[in-house]
């Protein structure tokens, strides 16, 4: 419950995100399976948009949440930064491969299949975990990085605009 706010904070920026940053993933996924700049922004730029939701709620909810409830255990913050971006890889990874595949889709047809389509393909295809290795090495370097500059960023936020502490 202590930390219920930052899961909260962080499940409500990543919906407000997934808005900007589906039409963009989309087309980056699309030109990185080599489609033409056209071809990739032409229909379906939210391709996507309920598997992204589903892979960015949980990825928030569980980054933030574990970050704090590490801190709060004692771990560094360097500790808890590491630690929450590879508990964050591990938890998300298969909906982010499901994302990427009906993101990548229409290039291959005219309708992307559905969340639980994809999910059952690439299950069936035992595909799920593609990747893990690398998303692991990635995540938590780049949640030290996150971390290290939000966790001083947001105190001098709060003490600016909240000298007297919250309301």
């Amino acid at each position: 419950p202590a930390h219920l706010a930052d899961a909260l904070g962080g499940a409500s920026g990543s919906v407000v995100a997934v808005v900007v940053g589906v039409p963009m993933e989309c087309v980056k996924h699309r030109l990185q399976l080599g489609a033409s700049l056209r071809a990739a922004t032409r229909a379906g730029l939210y391709d996507g948009l309920l598997a992204t939701l589903a892979r960015n709620l949980p990825y928030n909810v569980v980054v933030f949440a574990s970050f704090q409830t590490l801190k709060s255990l004692g771990c560094s913050t360097p500790l808890a930064s590491l630690a929450a971006g590879l508990l964050t890889a591990i938890a998300t990874h298969p909906i982010d491969l499901v994302n990427t595949r009906i993101q990548a889709a229409r290039l291959a047809s005219d309708r992307p299949p559905s969340v639980l389509a994809a999910f059952r393909a690439a299950a069936t295809q035992r595909a799920l975990f593609d990747g893990l290795l690398f998303r692991c090495l990635a995540f938590p370097p780049a949640s030290l990085v996150f971390f290290s500059l939000y966790h001083p960023l947001r105190l001098a936020l709060l003490s600016t605009f909240f000298p007297l502490g919250p309301p």
